[in-house]
Parts: C-alpha cells; structure tokens; sequence
C-alpha cells in the first residue's frame, strides 16, 4: 500500500515537472506574452504567422519554443547578413515550415533607405528620432544605410497564400516606427488576418512611428479589438518606453464562462 501511494507521488510530480517551463531571467519580461499567444493561437486556430521584422529569427523562436506553435512562419528580415542569420537558425532547428525572406514590407515597392544602427535590433527604414537622440540611445544609433527591396503586404500576402493555402494567418510587426507603413501597405488583406502584435510607442523613438493612441485607434478602424498589452522588452525602468499590442479580428471576438 505505501510502495503503491509512493509510486503515484512520483507520477503526480512527474506530470507536474514535465510542464514547467523554464525562463532564462533575462525572458521573465515575455512570460505575459507567451502565454497569451498560446491561448489567443489555439483560439483563433492560427495556421501562418507573417513574422515582418524578424532579425535574427528571436520571435520564430519563442513562437516554437514557448509558445507551442508548429504551423507555417514567414520572416521578413531587409538585411541580408541578419537574415541569414535567421535563415542558419532555422536550418538548424531543421524547420521546413519556417521560411525567410530578404525584403522589407512597406507601404510600396521599391528600393527604400534602410538605416543601419549599433544594434541590428534598432535598424529600421524610418529614421531615430530627435527624442532618441536627445535620450542618448546609442543602440539605435545610424551606423551606415543600405538599399532594400521592399514589397507590400497585400502583394506578399496573394503571393504566399497562392504558395501555401493557408487560411488563419497571424500578423506579428516589429519595424522600428514603421508597423503603421505596412499596414497601410496591407489594407486589402489586412482582415484576411485573425490578429496582429504590433509594436506602441509610449515615447517616439523613430520619426515615423505613431503615438501608440493614434496606432490603436487606427487598427481598431480597421477592425481589431485589444486582446491585451505586454512588455517587448526589459524597458526603461521606471518610464515605459514602449510596449506590444496583440489585437484580434473582431467578428472573432465571443463571450466565454470565464469573461467578467
């Protein structure tokens, strides 16, 4: 009778390790987000993700790792030494359904500046703003610019839904003050998607990002509704600097037992 109770003891323990997740410190910022994902993309039965702004691959990633996600990702990343780094992680991982391109999407085609900064995670087709610069934030700092192919997302979205037959994709932007571009790029496919993550600026760290009251406004103009606001990254304790949005179309949108 003891060796049977001990025996389920360990097996109880055992299912309950099995589902812990580990977070490096340095991620404890996106637990919020991870888990909201994971919900909002069994929800919404999410089969494509259109990763614009990819970098080296860090959202793909999570996406597979943290958020359980195994469907199609396309990521857009304009710089062709970060993509490839992307390109390299994905081979690794040996995802066949993780696919990277070497374009910009934007609100028309066509070469576009890229502007090059101290962190590739700053680079972006609009440029720092003086408030950033006044900040002294030197990781956004411009270094040097390329020319980029750029593309809008209605054609890159007709092109790959031809390719791929998806039917429930998702919209992740992360461009550096420029999200509102592609949109603008998109807004003859834009409610083919289920919900969008954008980037809000709390404080205007690029000249053409939008004051994140304007950005929500207009995303709900065009038919989402806020799912909920989560960090993007460690931020700038104790000001909030900027934050993410992750939006759902709202014909989607239902009442459940657990709403209040």
């Amino acid at each position: 009778m003891i060796r049977s109770v001990n025996i389920l003891t360990l097996r109880y323990y055992w299912r309950k390790f099995k589902r812990l997740r580990l977070y490096d410190l340095a991620e404890l910022h996106a637990l919020s987000e991870h888990a909201h994902l994971r919900k909002l993309f069994a929800h919404c039965k999410v089969d494509c993700v259109f990763d614009v702004g990819a970098n080296q691959g860090q959202y793909a990633l999570a996406l597979r790792n943290r958020v359980g996600y195994s469907g199609y990702i396309f990521s857009f990343e304009p710089d062709p030494t970060v993509a490839k780094l992307a390109r390299e992680r994905a081979r690794a991982e040996g995802d066949t359904k993780w696919l990277v391109f070497d374009i910009a999407l934007s609100d028309r085609d066509g070469g576009q500046t890229f502007h090059r900064t101290h962190s590739s995670q700053g680079s972006s087709l609009s440029l720092p703003s003086d408030e950033a610069k006044a900040r002294g934030l030197t990781w956004i700092a411009v270094e040097n610019t390329i020319t980029v192919p750029c593309e809008r997302l209605e054609s890159v979205y007709a092109r790959l839904k031809e390719q791929y037959n998806f039917s429930t994709p998702f919209l992740k932007l992360d461009t550096q003050g420029f999200d509102a571009k592609v949109v603008e790029g998109g807004q003859g496919v834009i409610n083919s998607f289920v919900g969008l993550q954008s980037e809000l600026s709390i404080v205007r760290l690029y000249e053409d990002s939008l004051d994140f009251r304007t950005a929500l406004a207009r995303y709900e103009e065009l038919g989402f509704v806020l799912s909920a606001l989560v960090p993007n990254n460690a931020g700038y304790f104790p000001q909030m600097v900027e934050t993410d949005c992750i939006m759902v179309r709202r014909d989607l949108i239902t009442v459940t037992s657990d709403s209040k």
